[in-house]
């Protein structure tokens, strides 16, 4: 299955229940919907899990996740392995879930299903309009689709509503970037040096 389908799947489930903004609904109400429940609770090495028997099924999200940001869009992951791939066990770690390795196609999947689910593209457009990219348009993205600042980026960027890259570093080596089109520069090499030149080392 390619994004495309994933996002298709997204998109089916917002028009299911005639969903007309991100504040209208949560996560929980959704997988509910779909005969699942959602728990929390220790998971050693693993951000969230998917079990399903066919008829019935449940999340699991770890307990130590401290930002119910990241707990909303570990869900709406897991929601995305079953609704893709009719998943019946999946387990997901943070790196998965981050795209902070090379993830298989099906992990990139049920990202791009999140995404959409979570920051539906003609609400978010909407949203950015003409608005010039900054700190206060990040921010405020963040609360009205109650998203983490770095899943509101990558959106901006596979969106590519503006020109930009959104970079994470860790002592001064990249750890992934997203780029959107628009951007001029196309290539950022994933465990590379940044330079003390650039804005990322600042």
């Amino acid at each position: 299955m390619s994004d495309v389908l994933a996002i298709a799947n997204a998109k089916k489930l917002i028009e299911k229940y005639c969903i007309k903004s991100p504040r209208q609904y949560s996560i929980d109400q959704i997988i509910n919907a779909e005969g699942m429940a959602v728990d929390e609770k220790p998971l050693h090495g693993f951000d969230g899990s998917l079990i399903h028997n066919g008829k019935f099924g449940i999340i699991t999200i770890n307990s130590s996740i401290k930002e119910e940001t990241q707990k909303r869009f570990t869900a709406a992951h897991e929601l995305g392995h079953y609704c893709n791939e009719k998943s019946k066990f999946k387990f997901c770690s943070f790196e998965e879930i981050m795209n902070l390795k090379n993830n298989s196609q099906n992990e990139r999947n049920a990202n791009s299903f999140a995404a959409e689910l979570l920051m539906h593209e003609p609400w978010f457009k909407e949203k950015v309009k003409s608005r010039k990219l900054n700190v206060d348009l990040l921010k405020e993205l963040t609360e009205y689709f109650n998203v983490s600042l770095s899943a509101v980026s990558i959106r901006l960027a596979e969106l590519d509503l503006k020109p930009c890259a959104v970079i994470m570093t860790t002592s001064g080596i990249v750890k992934w970037a997203f780029i959107s089109k628009s951007f001029r520069y196309q290539f950022i090499r994933w465990g590379s040096k940044v330079s003390e030149l650039s804005y990322t080392y600042d």
